[in-house]
């Protein structure tokens, strides 16, 4: 009895201690921890990477933000950690750790040039897309706002951004409002850049306008200009035909007619001012170049004589009659008064136009 009592202690005891071997071997298979990892990111220009953890456990999920800090000319295009898309879920960037180190790369792409033809914002019609350098004063780019009479707007909320601030710093861009002659409502607007502030390349300019008195948002534009070193900036031209008649009493030989831009770009390739002599005229008809979409001041004189520096003594200042041309499909072709019976402007819209400058005391 003691030897079948002995040998099945010795059988139980062997079963147990195998068990006890099992069990030891099965929790070092189920408990040991899954392999750590770096985490690392790609530094680069207009985003930053935050809340990213530097390290995880294989299979762990892993989430994170990307702030694009130049939104306004940049969106995320995709995220990858190492070779894995990861993915958007609204409120972050995810993916599920591999099992080696990650680093997170962060593609952008460029917004590029934007302009919604149903916004109420437009470029104007004589906006040129090259900024000379190396001038000083003011370069303007002009804008086409749809402001309805309707809507009293007082104030505009401006947004401008520059893409590169070495070529044109933002602060360099501002927003002049047009305003009614007889009021303080807004007619419309451009922007204006100092150019003592420029450098030469290329840079895009964004502008947001919104009404800071209505609820009239006018849109969004985004264009690409040119700082250029030691350039011309080129202007459409068109030949305008100017029907002289001296109606004033004085001689043709002394009488001047000076016509100076009034949407003159700095560092055109053509001048500001030209001034013609009724005593040139052919068939009482004078060719004159005009800068396609400006308006140009007129003033008449008489000088029978001048100094040595060419400077007309015993000036007389001369009148036009006001004159409208044929104006077809909104054209505006017309000589208007300006502030005084001495200063007119001329507003030609229709290439070959003819322009009747009646002379009079």
């Amino acid at each position: 009895m003691r030897k079948k009592a002995f040998l099945i202690l010795a059988v139980v005891m062997i079963v147990a201690i195998t068990s006890v071997a099992l069990i030891a071997c099965g929790e070092e298979t189920t408990t040991t921890a899954n392999p750590v990892h770096k985490i690392s990111a790609v530094a680069g220009e207009n985003y930053e990477i935050k809340n990213l953890a530097s390290s995880a456990q294989v299979g762990d999920p892993v989430y994170f933000d990307v702030e694009v800090t130049n939104s306004f000319f940049y969106s995320v295009e995709s995220v990858w950690a190492n070779d894995i898309v990861c993915v958007d879920e609204g409120f972050g960037y995810k993916f599920t750790m591999p099992d080696e180190d990650v680093v997170i790369t962060v593609i952008l792409a460029p917004v590029g040039e934007y302009n919604d033809p149903d916004d109420k914002l437009d470029w104007g019609s004589t906006l040129v897309d090259t900024i000379p350098y190396g001038l000083t004063g003011q370069f303007d780019l002009p804008l086409s706002m749809e402001i309805s009479s309707a809507n009293w707007i007082t104030s505009i909320q401006a947004t401008i951004e520059s893409s590169d601030q070495t070529v044109i710093p933002s602060d360099a861009i501002e927003f002049i409002p047009k305003k009614a002659s007889t009021s303080n409502a807004i007619e419309g607007g451009k922007l204006s850049i100092d150019l003592s502030k420029v450098n030469p390349g290329k840079t895009y300019i964004y502008v947001y306008l919104k009404s800071g008195n209505t609820s009239t948002v006018f849109g969004t534009l985004i264009k690409e200009f040119t700082v250029s070193d030691n350039s011309e900036v080129e202007v459409e031209m068109m030949d305008v035909v100017l029907n002289v008649k001296n109606n004033s009493g004085y001689d043709s030989e002394y009488i001047f007619i000076n016509l100076t831009d009034q949407n003159y770009i700095p560092g055109s390739d053509y001048s500001d001012r030209q001034t013609v002599y009724v005593k040139d005229a052919v068939d009482s008809k004078i060719t004159f170049s005009y800068a396609v979409g400006h308006t140009y001041l007129i003033t008449v004189g008489f000088a029978s004589e001048y100094n040595d520096l060419g400077q007309a003594q015993d000036l007389v200042n001369l009148s036009l009659l006001e004159w409208t041309g044929s104006n077809v499909g909104g054209a505006v072709n017309q000589i208007k008064n300006y502030s005084n019976r001495s200063a007119y402007l001329l507003t030609l819209t229709t290439a070959g136009i003819e322009a009747t400058l009646d002379i009079r005391k």
